[in-house]
C-alpha cells in the first residue's frame, strides 16, 4: 500500500507541472562519457592514481550525442553561477546550480542535489523505483536501487526538478536527465527551448525530494533557485519565403525562419492554418539534394496563438532553398506534397 500511495504521488506531482506532457526524462546512459567524467587517471611513479572528479557537467552530458555542445560555444558555458534562494531551508539536501548556457533559442543547466547528512541516503532519478537497475543513472553499479540501499544500509529519497517559470521563459518542452556522482549527490541535467526574446533571463531552478513513505503531495521537499542568464551568443537570422506546395496535398506553410548561433541552427516554420488537426503528417527538410538530420520538429500553439514547429540540426550553413516533404508518420517512404522556400 505504501508504494501505490507513493506512485499516486509521482504521478500527481507530473501532472502539477505545467506541460507535463512535454517534459521528457531520461538517464545518463552513455557510460563511456560518464567514466571519462567521473574519474580522472593521473600517472604517480609509474602508476594509476584514481580520482573522482567533483560532478557532471554540459559537455559531460551531451558527449557524443545529438546534443553535443560546438566548440566554438563552449566558451559560452557559465560557471561559478550566483543563486538566490527562495523558500524554506530543509534539513535534507542542499541544491547548486553548476553550468548553464543559452543562446536565442535554447537553454541548458545543470544542477547538483547533495544530501546534508552523508551515507544516509540513496539518491535515485524522480521517476525511478527501487527495482530499476541503478546502470541506469550510475556507473559503479547494477544491482537494482533496493538491494543496493538494503546492502549498505541507505534509506531512498527520489530527487528531480526542473524550471519552474517555463511560462514566463515560453518553455514548451523541457528534457532531463540525471547521473549520480555518488550515492547521495544527483547531478541533473536540463534542456529546453524558448520562446523569450530577452538576452538576459531570469531562471527559476527547483529541486524536488521525496521519501518513499511519503503519503502526500505536502510530503515533497522542494527548493527553487534563482538565477541571472545572459545569452552570449551570435545570431544571424534569415527569412525564406515559401512557394506554391505541390502534390497530393496542400502544405499550409506561411513562413520559414532560420536562426544559427554558435551552438546550432534552428529552422523554425510557421503555418497559415490554425487547427491543428489539419497538419496530420510529419515533415523532413532538404537542403537541395541532402536530407537534414533534424531533431525536434512536431506541431504545438506558440505564444501568440500560431501554430508552428521548431526544427534543430547540427550548426551548419543551409542553401538559398529548402524543400518541405509531406510524408505519413506511419509510412515514411511516401511523400504526401511538398514545398519550397527561398531565402529573401
Amino acid at each position: 500500500k505504501a508504494q501505490n500511495a507513493f506512485a499516486k504521488i509521482q504521478e500527481e506531482s507530473r501532472m502539477s507541472k505545467k506541460n507535463s506532457d512535454n517534459i521528457r526524462r531520461g538517464f545518463f546512459k552513455s557510460q563511456a562519457a560518464a567514466a571519462a567524467a567521473i574519474v580522472a587517471a593521473v600517472l604517480v611513479g609509474g602508476g594509476a592514481v584514481y580520482a573522482a572528479v567533483a560532478h557532471y557537467g554540459l559537455l559531460d552530458f551531451t558527449r557524443n550525442s545529438h546534443e553535443e555542445i560546438p566548440q566554438e560555444a563552449e566558451q559560452f558555458i557559465e560557471k561559478d553561477i550566483s543563486t538566490a534562494s527562495e523558500g524554506a531551508e530543509n534539513d535534507l539536501y542542499d541544491c547548486t546550480v553548476l553550468e548553464a548556457l543559452c543562446d536565442s533559442e535554447t537553454i541548458m543547466i545543470v544542477y547538483e542535489v547533495s544530501a546534508k547528512e552523508r551515507n544516509e541516503y540513496l539518491f535515485i532519478p524522480e521517476d525511478a523505483i527501487p527495482d530499476d537497475n541503478m546502470s541506469d543513472w550510475t556507473n559503479y553499479s547494477n544491482q537494482t536501487a533496493r538491494d543496493y540501499a538494503n546492502a549498505n544500509n541507505l534509506t531512498i529519497v527520489n530527487i528531480g526538478g526542473g524550471i519552474s517559470n517555463i511560462e514566463e521563459l515560453g518553455i514548451s518542452v523541457e528534457s532531463l536527465r540525471f547521473q549520480s556522482v555518488s550515492d547521495d549527490v544527483m547531478d541533473i541535467y536540463v534542456r529546453c527551448g524558448k520562446e523569450s526574446d530577452e538576452s538576459n533571463l531570469n531562471v527559476e531552478c527547483t529541486a524536488t525530494a521525496c521519501f518513499q513513505n511519503a503519503s502526500s503531495m505536502d510530503d515533497i521537499i522542494r527548493k527553487t533557485l534563482s538565477f541571472s542568464l545572459e545569452d552570449k551568443t551570435n545570431a544571424n537570422v534569415m527569412h525564406y519565403h515559401p512557394d506554391k506546395s505541390d502534390g497530393n496535398i496542400d502544405i499550409p506553410i506561411a513562413d520559414v525562419q532560420v536562426t544559427q548561433t554558435e551552438l546550432g541552427t534552428y529552422i523554425d516554420v510557421t503555418y497559415s492554418v490554425d487547427n491543428m488537426e489539419s497538419i496530420d503528417y510529419a515533415l523532413r527538410i532538404k537542403d537541395g539534394e541532402r536530407t537534414l538530420d533534424t531533431r525536434g520538429g512536431g506541431v504545438e500553439v506558440r505564444s501568440d496563438g500560431s501554430l508552428g514547429g521548431q526544427y534543430i540540426v547540427d550548426r551548419q550553413e543551409l542553401g538559398d532553398t529548402l524543400t518541405f516533404e509531406a510524408f505519413d508518420i506511419e509510412d515514411k517512404g511516401t511523400t504526401l506534397g511538398t514545398i519550397t522556400a527561398t531565402i529573401e
